[in-house]
């Protein structure tokens, strides 16, 4: 709590959720639901780190975390990490995203399926009025007619890779990060849709366990750089059960993988 020039100060600066202060000189007391609350007066001092608007507040912004099939949103701030252009007339341009929550796919559609393309991987995007899909299990984002993307001056921190101990099965794509320990060679197989697939599987582990991840078409060539004792990070994988229970993660065609 925040009081005497303390409370001016912060009042004036209408800062949003995540901006980012240093605070000192406050003293602790239990509020009264026993909570532990800490309080800022006139013998205070408070520095802005970090200042973030307060439409974070106010505009109906929904996070990538709050999303589900068919749920009614307003407002999406992602960041694009990376841009695929459609392969067809009709198919959307599709890309990666992401916020501080997590990553999924978006689609872009209509109107918005050029217009995307002129926008730079790592830039910032509000999309209004999207709707929201499944496919195969994940959450997707599409904005096509009655839907506007506006490119904007605003920073988002990245999503963060999941320990593998702390994996869930989600409707939504994960970032992941350990050692290299097992590989194997990258073979075709026919799937079960018919297609012909290169697939290669590798498994790495951290401090809380290991996962074995399934990568396919121009992932699974990346194989042949790998060595064990490597340390990747995969940003976007799909985590799902095997039919053995385990957890298991594996890509889809925007995932990237990288040497750390």
């Amino acid at each position: 709590m925040c009081w005497d020039s303390v409370g001016d100060f912060v009042t004036e600066q209408r800062l949003g959720l995540g901006s980012k202060l240093r605070l000192e000189h406050g003293y602790t007391k239990y509020g009264k639901g026993g909570e532990t609350e800490f309080h800022l007066g006139s013998r205070s001092s408070i520095q802005l780190l970090t200042a973030r608007p307060t439409t974070l507040q106010n505009d109906s912004l929904t996070r990538i975390s709050g999303l589900s099939p068919g749920a009614r949103v307003d407002k999406l701030r992602l960041r694009i990490k990376t841009i695929l252009p459609s392969k067809t007339e009709k198919g959307p341009t599709q890309a990666l995203c992401e916020d501080e929550t997590g990553l999924i796919m978006a689609k872009f559609w209509d109107e918005n399926k050029g217009f995307v393309l002129s926008i730079k991987q790592g830039q910032t995007v509000t999309i209004e009025n999207p709707w929201i899909g499944e496919r195969n299990g994940l959450v997707d984002v599409n904005a096509g007619r009655g839907s506007s993307v506006t490119p904007e001056d605003f920073p988002l921190d990245p999503a963060q890779p999941v320990s593998v101990g702390r994996l869930r099965v989600e409707p939504f794509l994960k970032v992941v990060s350990g050692r290299l320990v097992e590989r194997s060679e990258m073979r075709e197989i026919e799937t079960r849709e018919g297609r012909r697939a290169r697939v290669s599987n590798i498994r790495i582990e951290d401090d809380t366990g290991r996962l074995r991840v399934s990568l396919w078409d121009k992932h699974a060539e990346s194989v042949g750089s790998l060595r064990l004792g490597d340390t990747v990070r995969l940003t976007g994988v799909r985590v799902r059960a095997s039919p053995t229970g385990e957890l298991e993660a594996s890509t889809v065609f925007l995932t990237q993988l990288e040497k750390i």
